[in-house]
């Protein structure tokens, strides 16, 4: 059958009416089964079989796509020549550049019959890539391939021999041929649109960095509107090896995915003009592989911010008393709430769970002091108690006197306070004086008294006390050894407090971590080293590292290799403490909310002016999958999922997105820092609520056209990076603006 006649075919069969909406992968299986069967020319059976095995796994009829893959590859197989090559069609003499996209489609095919087939035609498929393999290596010409054995070098069948070795495993450093055919390739001068994407394929499969100028020029003709649909799709089939998530990379996608869109079937057409003389198979094949590509790149896994989700983890774990137990569902602990607290202060925005948990403290004071009475001692539960109300509950003068009279009421002696044996010890001594000083009292008596004893204890770190006549002390300690410092740290001099911060240093496990000890040796003589723990790693490198130790950028590390170990709720909030500044972590990405934004309920918040475009917008997110409802006015909320349409000062979006910061400042808007012309300007910004996300389109009611058109068009699902600044204008001056009408001036 002439391969012209099958376009047509095809093309007829998908204008039937189609129902319901699918991603470009499963609409274009429609497409792609049939196609790959009727054609006739191997080049072509190649690569949409190439095309078909990237969609299996990705598309709703994957087990369809399998068998049409397994059946395809054995067609293939029966099509080889004896000489291990392939030609244009079934006993053709062979040739490089037809052999080439027979291995690529082969070895692109090689996972799914693998999973799908058996061992023997496993056997069989890596038997006849073999073959081919052997054919095209003695094809080699010196420095590339001709169009036949024997033939002169040319481009075509070089650079399409090349990607197939780069699927077989061969690069540039492992293969003189590969070396020796890619600087031919390399040295081709003013390759066409069809050859720039080869070239481009090519080098990412063997190793090799890219032409100077070739990616760029790619990027050029992608924005331009002269290509068809062969040339649009091999360039964004290119594009997408190098740069998955570039913002040229998603309006190509855009661009392609509204060219082979026919009535809920996925093709695209090379050319215009009387269907017999247009191919749409190429042009389709590299269609598909580019979205296929994308979703690989994506389901290596979008990154989660471990901040954000242990400032989830951390809200969700909260009592209904407003307080925070050990672990998620216990009784309200005064420790594991103060730590709660203090860390949900660096979650963006800062969640209201934290007023519950201080009005907890409050609450329960009164059970604290009685068991403080009890015990004739501070105990753990009333210090943490206090020192939340302390640091977060705005205590009045009154109230902050109250306290302090019942501390001093407690104390053994000035500055000390009871423990073990009913002595003075340094742990309970060490809370005493640290609640003086969150009171307000750090100058007095007693806590000079309370450090001077401390420091005379010991010149390493402090455990318990057995005797205090002799004050001789054992089973010294991290935990003991932090609370002392953490209370002597702002009281005392780095000189006097250095011997015990070597101390600490000192126990440092292997990995880097603390535990309640380096090491422990038993009655018998056994040595046993300490287990890690978040919290007193934690704690140790705060005071560490406020005194000048090099030691957290290690722990971080540390911690984030390690969040499994974060049990406790104040492990939890401790590790969100430690990672709450660490750069590499992203608070949330464009497409983490956009991939939110395909499902659940949102509401989408705009001015009265705004009202035009926010209408489309909600259109094009309801299309996408979200329950999309309009909000008039509303432009400030703690929770739920938000699409912001607004100027650029009716919005703060620092509040929701702590590393953004947005200032207009007259006709410029000044974003991070850097100025932009605000009436051309449009911000998308990404960030977080209580419990869902906020994508914020900031913009000047000028650019409205611009925001519809990134929306209408679908190119907003392609987004990527922490921000984007856009903006946009009528080139042409059609009166529209189109995609390529819209540039990236900045990415974050």
């Amino acid at each position: 059958m002439d391969r012209r006649i099958v376009p047509l075919f095809l093309i007829i069969m998908v204008m039937l009416p189609y129902a319901g909406a699918a991603s470009v992968i499963d609409e274009s299986q429609p497409f792609l089964n049939p196609a790959i069967d009727y054609t006739n020319e191997v080049p072509q059976k190649a690569l949409l079989l190439a095309a078909l095995a990237s969609t299996v796994g990705k598309t709703v009829n994957t087990s369809v796509a399998a068998a049409t893959v397994i059946d395809t590859v054995k067609t293939l197989e029966s099509w080889q020549n004896p000489d291990g090559g392939w030609g244009h069609y079934v006993n053709s003499v062979s040739t490089p550049q037809d052999t080439a996209l027979v291995l690529i489609g082969l070895v692109t095919s090689r996972p799914v019959v693998k999973e799908y087939a058996d061992e023997y035609a496993l056997n069989d498929l890596d038997t006849s890539i073999r073959d081919g393999r052997d054919y095209l290596f003695g094809s080699f010409e010196g420095k590339g391939w001709g169009y036949v054995k024997g033939a002169p070098v040319e481009f075509y069948p070089t650079v399409l021999s090349l990607w197939a070795l780069g699927k077989l495993g061969f690069n540039i450093n492992n293969s003189l041929v590969v070396k020796s055919a890619s600087d031919y390739v390399a040295n081709f001068t003013d390759p066409s649109p069809e050859y720039l994407a080869l070239r481009l394929i090519a080098f990412k499969a063997i190793g090799r960095k890219p032409v100077e100028g070739d990616l760029e020029r790619c990027r050029e003709l992608l924005r331009g509107d002269k290509l068809d649909g062969l040339e649009r799709a091999m360039l964004t089939y290119a594009l997408v090896l190098y740069e998955p998530f570039g913002f040229d990379t998603a309006r190509a996608l855009t661009v392609l995915e509204e060219e082979g869109q026919h009535n809920g079937t996925y093709f695209v057409l090379s050319g215009s003009g009387a269907l017999l003389n247009v191919d749409s198979l190429t042009p389709t094949a590299y269609a598909v592989m580019a979205f296929s590509l994308l979703a690989d790149e994506l389901s290596k896994g979008t990154f989660v911010s471990p901040k954000a989700a242990l400032c989830s983890e951390l809200k969700e774990s909260q009592n209904a008393d407003g307080g925070w137990g050990i672990y998620a569902g216990r009784a309200s602990s005064a420790k594991a709430t103060y730590y709660a607290v203090e860390a949900l202060h660096y979650c963006t925005p800062v969640p209201s769970g934290v007023e519950r948990g201080v009005a907890w403290a409050g609450n329960h004071l009164k059970l604290a002091e009685d068991e403080a009475l009890r015990a004739g001692t501070i105990t753990e539960d009333y210090y943490y108690t206090v020192l939340t109300l302390a640091r977060f509950g705005n205590l009045s003068d009154s109230e902050r006197e109250e306290l302090l009279n019942f501390i001093r009421s407690l104390e053994y002696a000035p500055g000390q306070w009871r423990g073990y044996f009913s002595i003075p010890q340094p742990y309970e001594t060490a809370m005493g004086i640290s609640l003086l000083q969150a009171l307000g009292d750090g100058s007095s008596r007693d806590v000079a008294a309370g450090k001077k004893w401390l420091l005379s204890l010991t010149n390493g770190g402090w455990g318990i006390i057995l005797n205090h006549l002799f004050e001789v002390m054992t089973a010294e300690n991290v935990p003991t050894t932090v609370t002392v410092l953490e209370a002597l740290s702002n009281v005392s001099t780095p000189e006097e407090l250095k011997p015990h911060l070597d101390w600490l240093l000192a126990q440092r496990l292997p990995d880097g971590a603390w535990g309640y000890f380096k090491e422990s040796t038993n009655i018998l003589g056994q040595v046993s080293e300490g287990a890690p723990s978040v919290e007193y790693t934690a704690r140790a490198a705060f005071l560490l590292d406020g005194f000048g130790y090099d030691v957290m950028p290690s722990v971080v590390s540390w911690t984030l290799a390690n969040l499994d170990l974060a049990k406790t709720t104040v492990d939890k909030a401790l590790a969100l403490e430690l990672i709450r500044d660490v750069k590499i972590i992203p608070e949330v990405s464009i497409y983490e909310v956009i991939n939110a934004l395909s499902g659940g309920i949102w509401e989408v918040n705009y001015p009265e002016s705004y009202a035009d475009v926010a209408s489309a917008v909600k259109d094009a997110v309801s299309a996408y999958g979200a329950t999309a409802e309009l909000k008039e006015g509303s432009l400030s909320f703690d929770e739920g999922n938000h699409v912001v349409l607004a100027p650029f000062d009716r919005f703060n979006v620092s509040d929701y997105n702590s590393r953004l910061s947005v200032v207009l400042s007259g006709n410029r808007v000044i974003i991070n820092g850097k100025p932009y012309p605000a009436a051309t300007t449009i911000l998308i910004a990404p960030g977080r609520t209580q419990n869902g996300y906020v994508l914020a389109v900031l913009f000047d009611l000028g650019s409205s056209e611009a925001v519809k058109t990134i929306f209408s068009s679908g190119m907003f699902r392609y987004l990527h990076g922490a921000y984007l600044v856009l903006q946009a204008s009528d080139s042409n001056g059609d009166g529209k603006i189109e995609p390529n009408e819209i540039i990236p001036v900045a990415v974050g």
